[in-house]
């Protein structure tokens, strides 16, 4: 999937990829916490309510 924003759920399909495939838990990782990974995140937020499935952010370990 190609995302044009920092949140891979935002202008993509990302959330209903996870419905249809039945996924419960999402986990992220990425190489910059910071950046991306913290926008999906937050953007998984409000998703988190409403979808049958949790977002979970895992830090990056250094």
């Amino acid at each position: 999937m190609r995302k044009r924003f920092g949140d891979a759920f935002e202008a993509t399909d990302l959330e209903d990829v996870l419905a249809r495939q039945s996924i419960g838990h999402l986990v992220l990782v990425g190489a910059q916490t910071d950046a991306c990974i913290r926008s999906t995140a937050h953007g998984a937020l409000p998703e988190a309510t409403t979808s049958p499935w949790s977002a979970t952010h895992a830090p990056r370990k250094t």
